[in-house]
């Protein structure tokens, strides 16, 4: 059986940017989903759109914030 762990690493390396949850992300950057907010609202942070109530945010834009963010 294959987790999700293995499913983004074989994304990964086919070439797709894996999309991650805003949960997700707030646990990978420690902080509140208050403050990711505030971060996509000030244009720090792409969010997408998948439904008309689910976010998620492209992985690799992730990576580009938390590198920002740590500089």
């Amino acid at each position: 059986m294959r987790t999700r762990h293995s499913q983004s690493r074989d994304q990964a390396e086919a070439g797709l940017d894996p999309v991650i949850t805003r949960a997700q992300v707030c646990v990978l950057a420690n902080v509140s989903e208050d403050t990711l907010r505030r971060e996509v609202r000030a244009g720090k942070l792409k969010m997408l759109r998948l439904s008309a109530r689910r976010v998620g945010f492209r992985a690799s834009e992730v990576e580009r914030w938390l590198s920002n963010c740590a500089a």
